[in-house]
C-alpha cells in the first residue's frame, strides 16, 4: 500500500505516455508508406543543450532582451522549457525527424518544383541547404507524410490529455545540433509539464511580454488587422485607444539595410553558439550508441 502525490506521479509517468505517442507516430497511415520517420526521446540533462544554445546566443547579443527582439518565438519556447526545468517538472521532449529529400518514389509528379525526381535529387546533392526548419528541396509527398505522422503524434498526446505543443523552434535547434542523423527536418514535441496550457496560455509570458510590446508586435506582423480601407491606395494604420485623434500613420514597404546587417550578425551569433554546444550532443549520441550496442 502507498500514498502518493498525484501530480508528482503524473510527472514521473510522462515517459510512459511518450511511448504511446510514439506508437501513434510510427503507426500513422501514410500516403506513400515510404517515409522512414525517426524519433529520439530527451529527458532531463539531455534537453539542456537546446537551452544552452539560446543562453550562449543571448550572451553574444548583449542579453536576453536582444534575443527576445530578434528570435521571439524561439525565446518564448526557451522560457517555457527553462521555467519548467527550474521548477523540477521537466517535460519529456520527442524529436520527430525524417529525410524529406529522398525522392525514391519515381512518380515525377513535379510538386517539388522539378520535372523529375532525379532532377530534384541532383539539385539537392549539389545545391541543397538548410532552410528555416529543415534542409531542402523536399519531396512533396514525403513532406505530406511527415506532417501526417507528426499530426498523429500530436493527436495521441491530445487524446491522453497531455500538455504538449509541436515546435519548429526547438526542432530547428535540435537539428542544427545534430541530435538526429540522416534527417533533413526535425520537429520537437514536448510532453508536459503536468500543467494547464503551459505552451498556449503560457503563464511564463507575463514575465516577458507587456501589453504594449504585444500590440507593437501585432501591428508589425499582422498589419492588416490594424489597416484602414485599402482602397485608399495608402491606407492609414490604427493604433491603440482613440487612434482617430492621433496624426495618421502609414505602412511603408522598402529595403532596410541596417536591419539586414543586424539580422545577419545575430544569426551568426546563433550559429556560433550551436557550434560550441555540438560536442556535448555528440558525446550524448556516443553514450546512446554504447548503450544500444550492449543490448
Amino acid at each position: 500500500m502507498a500514498i502518493m502525490n498525484g501530480r508528482q506521479l503524473a510527472q514521473e509517468r510522462l515517459l510512459d505516455a511518450a511511448a504511446l505517442v510514439l506508437d501513434a507516430y510510427y503507426k500513422a497511415p501514410l500516403a506513400t508508406s515510404r517515409l522512414d520517420q525517426q524519433a529520439l526521446v530527451l529527458t532531463d540533462e539531455e534537453i539542456l543543450p537546446l537551452l544552452e544554445v539560446i543562453e550562449k546566443t543571448a550572451e553574444k547579443m548583449g542579453g536576453f532582451d536582444a534575443i527576445r527582439e530578434e528570435f521571439m518565438p524561439l525565446y518564448m519556447d526557451y522560457v517555457c522549457f527553462r521555467e519548467a526545468i527550474d521548477k523540477g517538472c521537466s517535460p519529456v521532449v520527442l524529436l520527430l525527424g525524417a529525410n524529406l529529400s529522398k525522392p525514391d518514389l519515381g512518380w515525377d509528379c513535379g510538386a517539388c518544383g522539378f520535372k523529375t525526381c532525379g532532377q530534384m535529387a541532383k539539385h539537392f546533392k549539389s545545391e541543397g541547404g538548410p532552410g528555416r526548419v529543415g534542409a531542402g528541396p523536399s519531396c512533396a509527398w514525403k513532406v505530406m507524410d511527415y506532417g501526417i505522422a507528426c499530426d498523429y503524434a500530436c493527436a495521441a498526446a491530445w487524446q491522453l490529455n497531455l500538455e504538449n505543443r509541436i515546435e519548429g523552434t526547438m526542432g530547428m535547434v535540435a537539428g542544427a545540433l545534430g541530435y538526429m542523423d540522416g534527417v533533413t527536418s526535425v520537429l520537437a514535441l514536448p510532453l508536459g509539464p503536468v500543467s494547464e496550457f503551459w505552451y498556449y496560455n503560457r503563464p511564463t509570458l507575463e514575465k516577458i511580454v507587456t501589453v504594449e510590446s504585444h500590440q507593437a508586435s501585432l501591428r508589425s506582423n499582422v498589419p492588416q488587422h490594424f489597416m484602414m480601407f485599402a482602397g485608399d491606395l495608402r491606407p492609414t494604420m490604427k493604433s491603440d485607444g482613440k487612434w482617430w485623434e492621433n496624426p495618421p500613420e502609414y505602412l511603408n514597404v522598402g529595403a532596410d539595410p541596417e536591419f539586414v546587417e543586424k539580422d545577419q550578425q545575430n544569426k551568426m551569433a546563433l550559429i556560433q553558439s550551436v557550434m560550441e554546444v555540438v560536442p556535448k550532443v555528440e558525446a550524448m549520441k556516443e553514450t546512446l550508441k554504447a548503450k544500444t550496442a550492449t543490448k
